[in-house]
C-alpha cells in the first residue's frame, strides 16, 4: 500500500466508482463494514468488513493477503472464495491504489457472522471450488483512454460479467456466452433479469444506442427502486471510462438470447 494522494484518490475512484464496492460491503453497521447477506442454494454469505479496523476489518491482514484475495480468490485462511468478485486482472498499479485507499478508511469494529453453508455447500468448497488465478500475468499498469481493449478491462473491474451472464446457481461459474443475459435475481420488489449487453440486434439491450444514449443512462443514475445494479456507483464513472466500456460492448459478437422482461413486480398481496 501507498500513502500518496495520487493513489488513494485512484483507489477511491475504482472503489466507490466501477468497482462499487460499498453496494456490497455498506450495511447499517457503517461504511464498508459489511453484513450484507447472499443467499444461494449452498450457503448464505455475509459480505466481510473491509474497513482498516485492526480487529474486525481487513487491518489484521498484510497487503499480500488481500492481494490474494483481489487478484487469485483465495482468503487469508488460504481457502478458496466463493466467485462473487472478478478482480483477477486487475493490474498491479490499481490494486495497490485500491488497498491504499481501503487502507486509509475510517476504521469500523464490526465483527461479521461467519458463513453459514450446508452440507452441499461444504462438499462443493472441499472438491470442487478452486482458486481463481489468471490465465496470463495481469499487466503492471493499464494505460486509461477510451479504447475498447481499456473498456474489456473497466467491464472486469465493473464486474459486469457477474451478473450479465448467465451462472451455475451452486458453484458460481458463468454457463453462458459473456454479456448475453444473466439469470433472474429476486427481492422483495419483484423478478429482475439483467439484460443481454450484446450487440444482437434482435435481442441486444443496447444494440441500437449511440454513444452518448450509453453515458447518459449511466448518468441518470437509479430508475427502478432497489434495481440490484449498482447505480449510484456506476454514475461516478467518468465519461471517458463510459465510452471505452460502450465501445468493448459494441465489439462483443452478437448472441441471440431474448429476455422477455427485465423486471417484473411482485404483485401485491393486499385484498
Amino acid at each position: 500500500a501507498k500513502s500518496d494522494s495520487t493513489t488513494i484518490a485512484r483507489g477511491k475512484y475504482l472503489v466507490l466508482g466501477p468497482a462499487h464496492c460499498p453496494n456490497c460491503h455498506t450495511t447499517s453497521k457503517g461504511f464498508l463494514a459489511g453484513g450484507h447477506e447472499f443467499k444461494t442454494p449452498p450457503a448464505t454469505f455475509y459480505t466481510p468488513n473491509i474497513t482498516s479496523d485492526a480487529t474486525t476489518g481487513i487491518g489484521r491482514y498484510t497487503d499480500e493477503q488481500l492481494a490474494q484475495v483481489l487478484r487469485n480468490g483465495i482468503k487469508p485462511n488460504k481457502h478458496a472464495m466463493a466467485p462473487f468478485m472478478e478482480y483477477h486482472n486487475v493490474s498491479d498499479e490499481d490494486l495497490t491504489a485500491i488497498i491504499s485507499y481501503l487502507r486509509s478508511t475510517k476504521p469500523i469494529q464490526h465483527r461479521v457472522q461467519e458463513h453459514e453453508v450446508n452440507m452441499i455447500g461444504k462438499i462443493i468448497t472441499r472438491f470442487i471450488l478452486k482458486p481463481a488465478i489468471p490465465v496470463k500475468r495481469p499487466p503492471v499498469s493499464v494505460k486509461q483512454d477510451t479504447t475498447s481493449e481499456y473498456g474489456r478491462y473497466m467491464i472486469s473491474i465493473a464486474n459486469c460479467k457477474i451478473c450479465h451472464t448467465q451462472k451455475s446457481q451452486f458453484t458460481g461459474e458463468l454457463i453462458s456466452q459473456p454479456l448475453s443475459g444473466g439469470s433472474p435475481i429476486e427481492n422483495p420488489t419483484g423478478t429482475y433479469t439483467p439484460p443481454n449487453l450484446t450487440p444482437d440486434p434482435k435481442t441486444g439491450r443496447i444494440s441500437e444506442w449511440t454513444e452518448q444514449m450509453f453515458i447518459s443512462r449511466f448518468k441518470i443514475g437509479m430508475v427502478i427502486p432497489n434495481s440490484p445494479m449498482p447505480w449510484e456507483s456506476f454514475s461516478k464513472i467518468s465519461e471517458n471510462d463510459l465510452k471505452a466500456i460502450y465501445k468493448y460492448l459494441k465489439s462483443l459478437p452478437p448472441t441471440q438470447n431474448k429476455i422477455e422482461s427485465t423486471f417484473i413486480p411482485k404483485k401485491s398481496t393486499k385484498t
